[in-house]
């Protein structure tokens, strides 16, 4: 969990903020901002350690008593060797030399990416120790400070410290949750049971996702923390600025979906709400559809596809059945005017 937190030497954390850090635009009912996305970060003095090497660094690797074991960072890293070895781990081997992690008492698990530091619960039941461990060192492999000009990349969340400013963070948090149930398998139920709801709403659109760019690709870009690489994968399919809106509405519904009950909440925030859910499913299927024609398949496959992918968008169980009737009626106006647009052409 990447959370907001108030200390006394503000200085020394990193503060996770919230969507409306920047500009905050209103388009219709739905709600975004215009934060910049910089370039890919020059990470420097790339280390050569290799993921699998770093039992042999074990007594470099120092703990005090109030810190964690050193066997769950052996076990994590152990899993990316085994489960994820092609991904990119530059990020991961600059932090591991001057990562900390602590345990205290507190609800899940932090991670300070200025300080390089992993906060996981001290008093919790030994399998909830391990999912926020776990969670919080995908964090840290995919985290880079730059310091020159105070932005922290982690996964495909891009924050200015000076301006407390952000983009991603929904995203990043679903990618995240998705990749530690991919890691530790075993976990999956207790995971389910275990991470913020709003994380696994995030969840389920990011491998929705990942289906469009791909499982390997979206993979190492996460770990590179190249959130303009994934932009960059999706213009193949829309424009930067939808793309954007995309990102930022997934971080606007992470923040409020669940703060409130959506049927008891007012009709405007219900309203917002539901055309939120809306925009990030309506991008989806046409993402999918623009993949699909690019394939150039017959047009009953692209058809039995793109109904296939569609319907699967309202398995969000996350989503109650009351609002998912009205989702539902968009999702099928969009495909089908998807598919009228080319049935001549290709027929």
């Amino acid at each position: 969990m990447d959370m907001k937190c108030t200390f006394d030497d503000m200085d020394n954390i990193n503060l996770g903020a919230g969507i409306f850090g920047g500009i905050v635009a209103y388009s219709g009912l739905i709600l975004y901002n215009t934060y910049k996305i910089h370039r890919d970060a020059e990470i420097k003095n790339v280390s050569e350690l290799k993921v699998y090497e770093i039992k042999q660094r074990q007594t470099e690797l120092r703990y005090e008593k109030e810190k964690i074991e050193y066997d769950i960072l052996l076990e994590f890293l152990t899993q990316l060797k085994e489960k994820l070895p092609n991904c990119d781990y530059t990020n991961l081997n600059n932090n591991l030399s001057s990562l900390e992690i602590k345990k205290l008492i507190i609800p899940g698990g932090v991670y300070f990416g200025r300080l390089n530091k992993v906060v996981a619960p001290k008093i919790a039941p030994k399998a909830e120790k391990r999912i926020a461990t776990f969670h919080e060192l995908l964090h840290m492999s995919s985290a880079f400070y730059d310091e020159n000009r105070k932005i922290l990349f982690v996964g495909f969340r891009q924050s200015t410290v000076e301006k407390n400013s952000s983009i991603g963070r929904g995203l990043n948090e679903g990618y995240t949750v998705l990749l530690t149930e991919r890691l530790f398998e075993s976990e999956r139920e207790k995971l389910k049971i275990k991470e913020k709801e709003s994380y696994h709403f995030c969840k389920f659109y990011a491998e929705k996702l990942e289906q469009i760019v791909g499982q390997d690709k979206m993979q190492n870009l996460y770990f590179k923390s190249d959130l303009l690489g994934l932009i960059k994968e999706i213009e193949s399919y829309d424009t930067k600025q939808s793309i954007l809106e995309f990102i930022n509405t997934l971080d606007f519904m992470e923040k409020n979906y669940f703060k409130n009950d959506i049927m008891s909440a007012s009709l405007f925030s219900r309203e917002i709400i539901i055309a939120n859910i809306d925009h990030i499913q309506q991008c989806l299927i046409k993402w999918y559809f623009r993949k699909l024609k690019r394939q150039e398949m017959p047009f009953d496959e692209i058809k039995n596809s793109l109904l296939e992918y569609s319907r699967s968008l309202n398995d969000n169980l996350l989503i109650k059945s009351e609002v998912k009737k009205e989702l539902e009626k968009n999702i099928n106006l969009e495909v089908e005017m998807l598919l009228t647009s080319i049935e001549s052409k290709i027929k």
